[in-house]
């Protein structure tokens, strides 16, 4: 008879195994190296974005209260019709000092109860604003009843200046007395230019370099972009209350 044969088992050498085992040992080595640096990598974005979320948010106040400072100024120059309304050069010349201290003013005026303008300073490139009156269909038209119904100030929304060009109007009752009771005898305007706005006040702040838009309903009404800006980076945001509008 003949012997059965019997296969033989391979058999795994021990160079081998210690080759494999290293092989295995180097790709969680370097698996685990990648997920760590995606872990870190991951956490440094998230904290840059907090920090970039906490500075938006840092400017956002600090522009409303540097826009504070002006709408201040100009209620002090409001509550002071009673006296203005009977000698209007001294408003002239108190309007012109607030302008010469504010320069992103475009314009300071008076608006009487039958909302035309009667007064306005400086005059010079405003000369077709004086005796203007405020149609229905004027944009700023439910601001005004806004104000002499709740008798608080309050910023428009941006609209075309008949000088061309976007601008905001700051809007606050005035009154003068009459026969020893207050009546209200229209609104102190004042008139800023967007850009001229959001540029001086950036400038006082001395802002980091960045790419900014200011958006009044959804629509953007500033930009300044700087040429290193990713397109496709998601912006973070901020609100921003100025004169009562958000």
């Amino acid at each position: 008879c003949q012997p059965a044969m019997v296969p033989l088992q391979p058999t795994v050498q021990p160079r081998t195994t210690h080759a494999l085992l290293v092989i295995v040992l180097l790709i969680s080595l370097i698996t685990g190296t990648v997920l760590a640096w995606r872990t870190l990598q991951e956490t440094g974005t998230v904290r840059e974005q907090q920090l970039l979320q906490q500075e938006t948010d840092s400017l956002a106040q600090q522009i409303e209260t540097h826009f504070n400072y002006q709408t201040d100024a100009l209620q002090r120059l409001a509550q002071r019709w009673d006296l203005y309304h009977r000698q209007p050069s001294l408003w002239q010349q108190d309007a012109d000092r607030l302008l010469h201290d504010f320069a992103n003013l475009q314009a300071i005026e008076w608006l009487d109860t039958s909302l035309r303008v009667q007064w306005v300073r400086p005059l010079e490139g405003n000369e077709q604003v004086l005796g203007f009156h405020y149609n229905k269909d004027h944009p700023n038209i439910p601001y005004l009843r806004q104000v002499a119904e709740t008798n608080q100030p309050v910023l428009s929304n941006h609209f075309e200046l008949l000088q061309r060009g976007h601008g905001l109007a700051y809007h606050i009752p005035m009154h003068r007395q009459v026969n020893g009771a207050p009546r209200f005898d229209g609104y102190l305007v004042a008139i800023f230019r967007v850009e001229q706005l959001v540029d001086s006040l950036l400038r006082q702040l001395h802002a980091t370099p960045m790419s900014l838009t200011l958006s009044s309903n959804h629509q953007p009404i500033f930009q300044r972009k700087r040429a290193d800006t990713l397109d496709n980076a998601a912006p973070l945001k901020a609100s921003l209350i100025l004169g009562g509008n958000d």
